[in-house]
C-alpha cells in the first residue's frame, strides 16, 4: 500500500526529489526533472550532480556537503545554480538529508525547488 501511495506523490511534487551516493553520482531523479530542469527521466542518472552546477557554486556546494552531512540523518539547506538542459541557469534551493546508512535509501536525499524567479525579482528591486 505505501508503495502504491508514495510513487504518484513523488512523481507529481512540484519539488525535484534527487538520491545521491556519498560521492555525488544521481541515483534517483523524480520526474519533476523534465518540468523544472528539462532533462528527461533518467538523463542524468549515473553522473555527478557537480557536473551540472555552476562553477562558481561547486567548491561551495561540495564543501558544504561534505561537511554537514557526515552525521547520519543530518539535514543542511544551500542554494546553488545548476545547468538547466537548455544551457541557461536556474537558481536551486536544496534540501539535502544524509541517508546513506538507512537500510533502504543508502543515500543523500535531496528535495530541489527552483527559485530563479525569485532571485531575479531580488536582484532587480
Amino acid at each position: 500500500m505505501q508503495r502504491e501511495l508514495f510513487r504518484p506523490l513523488i512523481e507529481n511534487a512540484l519539488d525535484i526529489i534527487t538520491i545521491l551516493n556519498g560521492d555525488g553520482v544521481i541515483l534517483y531523479e523524480s520526474s519533476a526533472m523534465e518540468r523544472v530542469l528539462g532533462y528527461k527521466p533518467g538523463e542524468l542518472i549515473g553522473k555527478s550532480l557537480f557536473e551540472f552546477i555552476h562553477p562558481d557554486d561547486v567548491l561551495h556546494v561540495m564543501n558544504t556537503l561534505d561537511d554537514g552531512l557526515r552525521v547520519p540523518d543530518c539535514i543542511i539547506s544551500l542554494e546553488f545554480r545548476f545547468q538547466h538542459k537548455d544551457s541557461s541557469w536556474r537558481h536551486l534551493e536544496t534540501i539535502a538529508r544524509n541517508l546513506l546508512d538507512h537500510p533502504v535509501v543508502e543515500g543523500i536525499v535531496l528535495s530541489i525547488r527552483d527559485i530563479t524567479q525569485r532571485v531575479q525579482a531580488t536582484e532587480h528591486s
